[in-house]
């Protein structure tokens, strides 16, 4: 694996606009696959990307439903 195909936490994050010490807790977590380099976390690109679809993907879907409620309910939106 190139190092170009890694990411340090402080990357990770800039990555995924949230914060560094959000990104940490992810990747402690277990929320995507990371292993200890050099002294420092790092994740691989394609599992970030993966990680940040499958967010996105979760994300779309509960507005989806927000939006399909709040026809129900004819809220106006």
């Amino acid at each position: 694996m190139r190092c170009e195909d890694e990411l340090t936490t402080r990357r990770a994050a800039e990555f995924l606009g949230v914060s560094e010490t959000h990104a940490a807790r992810l990747l402690e977590g277990g929320a995507m696959p990371s292993r200890d380099g050099d002294g420092r976390r790092v994740v691989r690109l394609s599992d970030l990307a993966a990680y940040r679809d499958a967010w996105h993907a979760k994300r779309h879907a509960a507005l989806d439903e927000l939006a399909a409620l709040s026809q129900d309910l004819d809220m106006g939106y």
